[in-house]
């Protein structure tokens, strides 16, 4: 018995992948006006998939690590999170509020008649003390004008009035003016 053998070479390609697991995001809040901007911060890792939760309701799905809040999500006040996965690990982020401004009842410094409070406050008691001013230079110019009119008056009394004469001591009490 003979036995032929043919060998027949197989090239035999395997690919092989690791996939590192995925890390716990964290959301960053950016705020710009009345709007705000989370970022979902996943380390520089593009081969993750990116979800948005509000209040654990997933509400995008589009792997974007960047989520536009408008003022009016904002007002919400509701907590907001991320997850990540790939096909080997899954995390979700801590959640967060936004704690930006939104332009309505917070807009920046207090305002009065229109203008910044302290402004205002500012002019006012700047105005208060000019009046202040004002109405101490008009009474000491008023006292003055009154003093000068008594002080002219006394001296019209004393031109007017005959000269002391010496008088007997015992009628010293007596007015010799009728």
């Amino acid at each position: 018995r003979v036995y032929i053998s043919t060998v027949i070479p197989v090239e035999i390609n395997h690919h092989v992948s690791v996939t590192a697991k995925a890390p716990k995001p964290t959301v960053k809040i950016d705020c710009k006006g009345a709007d705000a901007t989370l970022t979902c911060d996943i380390r520089d890792r593009t081969d993750l998939t990116v979800s948005w939760y509000k209040e654990d309701n997933i509400i995008q799905n589009e792997n974007n690590p960047k989520l536009l809040l408008t003022s009016a999500h904002i007002q919400e006040n509701k907590p907001y999170s991320c997850s990540v996965s790939n096909p080997v690990s899954y995390h979700q982020s801590d959640s967060v509020t936004v704690p930006c401004p939104t332009g309505e009842g917070d807009t920046g410094p207090p305002k009065l008649f229109g203008f910044d409070f302290w402004i205002m406050v500012s002019i006012l008691a700047g105005s208060g003390a000019l009046l202040l001013l004002l109405i101490c230079v008009l009474l000491f110019s008023n006292q003055r004008k009154k003093h000068q009119k008594d002080e002219r008056e006394f001296r019209l009394r004393n031109i007017q009035a005959p000269a002391p004469t010496k008088t007997d001591p015992n009628t010293a009490g007596t007015s010799h003016y009728k």
